[in-house]
């Protein structure tokens, strides 16, 4: 009988082999996903921290962009109204009747010595009698106002009077004086250096003894130099309270090229650009970051156009970029390390599962927790004091709304602690309005998985804040969103500073049409007039809301060229005769030139300037068709013409308003048929029915 062998059984190495095998399976399967959970925090760590500094770079710039420019507009303002107190003495010396009597002779003198063949220019023996006394004058006022040097040129461009001490005339002094006499206005010359050191020519006009008010022929000119180096550097210096690293400069054109001037300092002129890319005078240098002539510094910088005539300069308002940048070093390094603590913390909680399933000992294992949660206890409190060091407001919602956590920034906002702002909703901190518009965003945030970003206008404490909020969705540790972080900054300073800019352009505008309706008693009410029907009409043809402000802007300052118009043409109790009307047309022109150093943000000006065309090309000032002019400019001009039609003049009454209309309508050659529609139908609604009703029909009272 055969001998039955046991079966054979596992070796002690088998039995550990069979025993590791799923553990060691189960540790590889844990490290792949707690590797790819890492890569995941890192991705999104990196994300995250990106779109935060971008924003907040792209807040700093904003901030830092608005802020230079008003600081160079309020510099523009300075060195305007300074050039305007260096003229005005000039203004009464050449205006007075000692200086325009002694051109006067003069000019008779050199036209007889024109009209004589080859005779050149003599002065008689009373004028030369009459040079040493108008030199004392000169001289006694260059002194007095401050001018290096003072002359009086003739018709032929020539030096005949000189303060004393004056050197002789350049030509570029001599054809400054040439361009002043030419344009019957004062001129400025390019700031250039002398032996005495930073100098302005400035050129004036003189006109003629006993000459009309309305005279602007010149027969001559004065020019007069100043030393304005230091004036300028008075002018230019740093503002008390400036912030490091910011600098003010002055830009001037000169023919072709941009030099910059630093008031204070004498070197030559240094050369910035070419004619090719040479700004406009008018035109603002656009915010930038631009190398400085200091090596390997760079500034943010701005130049606002200085509004004087002659010359193109422009205030550069400079902020260092580095000390520009500091608060952003700082939130970059805040957001920086925050990533790179989400990190190192998914990266230790990866290491304690590989640790739990490689130990076979719970002591071991017990042990590698406690230091984890020693770390991340250390970890927390580095954050939330970072957290508490920021100024920005910080929070975390739940799905239901409530509030999970704040930054001490956030509680501040409404006098709380965070432990007491912690479990409340936006009703009860902001109210039930606000509450229902923020709602909205975070459903958004939550339900699209987006970064959502809006300004909000909220009341804490009875006082009107403006807040701009950036909310993102936040998912909890299975992947399902679980709520909202939020991050918001109070933006209330920068809009009401706007806001007061802003209300000051509107009372300008004001004071404008006030002026202009004092002036003719029958445009009182005709700008607002206009304005409401443009607008009526506009909006019956579906107008953008650009078009609509530059309508409501361009309606008030439509008659400000009548400004320049004679009160007795505007007022006249008859019908105009040609010249006349020719007169009157021609305040186009002036408000051209009243507005074109004006900046809108609006195309104002092209407006008004062509609210007289009419398509068929019969309108002026240039006779434009249909297609060259614009939208706004025939809405502008079509309310123009039926106000003026419905409204009493000097010389008849108004006539009705569907008398007005059927002109309109019958003129589909001169206005667009849309936009005469879209008046009828203006003035079928119950608005327009109203503004038919406020227009009166009867002349003014003689």
């Amino acid at each position: 009988m055969a001998e039955a062998r046991p079966a054979p059984t596992a070796g002690p190495k088998q039995e550990r082999d069979s025993r590791a095998g799923p553990l060691a399976r189960e540790r590889n399967r844990t490290t792949r996903a707690g590797l790819a959970a890492v890569l995941f925090v890192v991705l999104l760590a990196g994300a995250v921290s990106y779109l935060l500094i971008a924003q907040k770079r792209a807040d700093l710039l904003a901030e830092l962009e608005s802020r230079l420019t008003v600081l160079a507009e309020n510099r523009a303002e300075a060195v305007s109204d300074w050039v305007r107190d260096r003229t005005a003495p000039i203004d009464r010396i050449a205006g007075s009747d000692l200086f325009r009597l002694f051109a006067t002779e003069v000019k008779i003198a050199f036209d007889e010595a024109r009209g004589a063949a080859g005779a050149g220019l003599a002065l008689s023996d009373d004028l030369l009698q009459q040079i040493p006394f108008m030199e004392r004058v000169l001289s006694d006022f260059s002194k007095d106002a401050r001018f290096t040097s003072g002359y009086l040129l003739g018709p032929d461009h020539q030096a005949k009077v000189a303060s004393a001490g004056s050197a002789a005339l350049s030509d570029g002094q001599r054809q400054l004086a040439a361009r002043a006499q030419e344009a019957a206005s004062t001129t400025l010359g390019a700031l250039r250096e002398d032996d005495s050191g930073l100098v302005l020519d400035i050129a004036v006009p003189v006109l003629p003894a006993q000459a009309s008010s309305d005279e602007t022929r010149a027969i001559g000119a004065m020019l007069f130099t100043a030393t304005v180096a230091g004036e300028l550097a008075e002018l230019l210096k740093p503002r008390p309270g400036a912030q490091p690293g910011e600098t003010v400069g002055l830009l001037q054109g000169v023919e072709e090229r941009t030099e910059s001037v630093h008031p204070g300092q004498t070197p030559a002129l240094r050369s910035l650009s070419n004619k090719a890319t040479r700004p406009v005078a008018s035109e603002i240098i656009s915010f930038g970051l631009k190398e400085t002539t200091e090596a390997g510094r760079s500034a943010y910088r701005v130049g606002v156009p200085v509004p004087v005539t002659g010359a193109a300069w422009w205030v550069l308002q400079e902020q260092g970029a580095a000390a520009a940048e500091r608060s952003l070093m700082a939130f970059r390094t805040y957001v920086l390390t925050v990533a790179a603590l989400l990190v190192i913390a998914a990266l230790l909680v990866l290491g304690a599962f590989w640790w739990r399933l490689s130990s076979h000992y719970n002591g071991a294992l017990a042990d590698q927790y406690q230091v984890m949660a020693a770390q991340l206890a250390k970890q927390k409190q580095l954050l939330d004091r970072i957290n508490a060091s920021i100024s920005e407001h910080v929070a975390l919602k739940a799905s239901d709304g409530t509030y999970r956590y704040v930054n001490p920034a956030f509680a501040r906002l409404f006098n709380r602690s965070p432990e007491a702002v912690v479990g409340l909703d936006d009703e009860a901190l902001f109210g039930q309005a606000t509450a229902q518009r923020l709602l909205i965003s975070d459903r958004t945030a939550i339900e699209d998985s987006v970064v959502v970003t809006l300004e909000e206008k909220v009341y804490i404490a009875d006082r009107l804040h403006y807040l701009q909020f950036c909310k993102a969705p936040y998912s909890d540790d299975e992947g399902r969103v679980g709520g909202v972080v939020s991050v918001s900054r109070d933006t209330t300073e920068l809009v009401e500073q706007r806001a007061k800019r802003e209300k000051a352009v509107k009372q300008t505008i004001a004071a404008l049409v006030l002026a202009i309706e004092t002036r003719d008693p029958y445009l009182a009410g005709h700008s607002r007039r206009v304005g409401e029907f443009a607008l009526a009409i506009a909006k019956q043809a579906g107008a953008s809301a650009d078009e609509l402000s530059t309508l409501a802007i361009a309606a008030d300052l439509c008659q400000i060229g009548k400004l320049a118009v004679p009160r007795e043409v505007l007022a006249k109790p008859a019908r105009l005769d040609e010249p006349e009307l020719a007169l009157l047309r021609e305040h186009v022109a002036h408000a051209a030139s009243l507005l074109r150093d004006v900046d809108f943000g609006f195309p104002v000006l092209e407006t008004i300037s062509q609210m007289h065309e009419r398509i068929d090309g019969a309108g002026y000032p240039h006779g434009l068709l249909g297609h060259e002019i614009s939208r706004t400019a025939q809405i502008l001009g079509l309310s123009d013409v039926f106000c003026a039609r419905v409204e009493p003049r000097g010389h008849r009454e108004g006539i009705a308003a569907s008398a007005a209309l059927a002109i309109l309508e019958s003129n589909a050659e001169r206005y667009d048929p849309a936009l005469v529609a879209a008046l009828r139908r203006s003035l079928d609604s119950a608005e327009g029915k109203q503004l038919v009703a406020s227009i009166p029909l009867k002349r003014l009272a003689q």
